[in-house]
Formats: structure tokens, C-alpha cells, sequence
């Protein structure tokens, strides 16, 4: 079972309303596996950004269907078209 037959299903089997919900719903689920990601990795920085991004306030710990604010096009795009930003972050080793 391939994502390009899975794709096909779900276009014919539902309307653009059903589509947006489930492209909405995958993409939320991105950002929160990228953010799990993220924290597992010892960066939280980037994990609370991605999940306060887009007036968004804990995204990342949402647990339901429609965690985005905005469709997940609008939201993808604004990622996108967002001017580049740094994040500088200082650690200490701490001695045991």
C-alpha cells in the first residue's frame, strides 16, 4: 500500500471539506513528532518554538483533532514565507 494509493482513496472517497480536516490533522501531527523529536534530541528551544508557532500555545501537547488555528496550507505557507530566525542558546555541563 503506497501514500500515492492512500492519497487516491481518500480524494475520491471524501469531499475537500473531509480532505482539509485530514491534511489539517496530519500536519499537526508533524509538527508534534518533530517537536518529540526535537526534546528527544535535548533541544527544547526548537520544540517550543514549532510548537508556538503561528500564535499557536502548546501545540505541541494538544491531544485532539484540530490543533491548528488557521488551515494547514495557510499554516504551512506562513512557515515557509517567515523570515529566517536564530536561536542562540548557552548549556552548561553540569559536573556529577
Amino acid at each position: 500500500f503506497s501514500l500515492v494509493a492512500l492519497s487516491v482513496a481518500i480524494n475520491s472517497a471524501h469531499s475537500a471539506k473531509d480532505n482539509d480536516a485530514l491534511r489539517s490533522f496530519l500536519v499537526q501531527r508533524a509538527v508534534q513528532s518533530c517537536c518529540f523529536t526535537a526534546r528527544t534530541c535535548r533541544d527544547g528551544p526548537t520544540a517550543q518554538w514549532l510548537s508556538s508557532f503561528g500564535g499557536h500555545k502548546g501545540l505541541e501537547f494538544y491531544h485532539g483533532l484540530d490543533g491548528l488555528r488557521i488551515p494547514w496550507h495557510e499554516y504551512l505557507l506562513s512557515m515557509l514565507s517567515a523570515p529566517a530566525e536564530t536561536i542562540t542558546v548557552h548549556s552548561v555541563l553540569k559536573k556529577h
